[in-house]
């Protein structure tokens, strides 16, 4: 992977969700993207990889988006990373406890593209 690109960290137990918002980078040459199934995968590669931004689902099986947060927001060097919650999830209580959780932004689906 090229060192002067931004690695964007897709996050979603949902394959096509996860090709879609790929798609959205694919023309984009500065971006590299990796992709997680899981929360277990992601903080994996988080391990091993510099990750720019995190866009996250929320309901996902064993850790949830909002525990995933938490720990990502746990490590001093991943402090920094902005999070993106992409979630069907749409109540002020879930929009809340996100952002308590960590993340930056919280966006709901169905999205606009633009």
């Amino acid at each position: 992977m090229e060192t002067d690109k931004k690695n964007i960290l897709i996050i979603d137990d949902d394959f096509a969700t996860r090709e879609l918002i790929e798609s959205l980078f694919m023309d984009e040459e500065q971006y590299a993207v990796l992709k997680a199934e899981n929360a277990e995968q992601g903080l994996s590669l988080l391990e091993t990889q510099n990750v720019d931004i995190i866009l996250l689902d929320i309901m996902m099986h064993q850790i949830d988006g909002y525990e995933f947060c938490r720990k990502v927001r746990n490590v001093s060097k991943n402090k920094a990373i902005p999070i993106i919650i992409l979630t069907a999830k749409h109540q002020q209580t879930d929009i809340q406890e996100g952002i308590k959780a960590g993340a930056d932004e919280y966006v709901t689906k169905p999205f606009d593209l633009d």
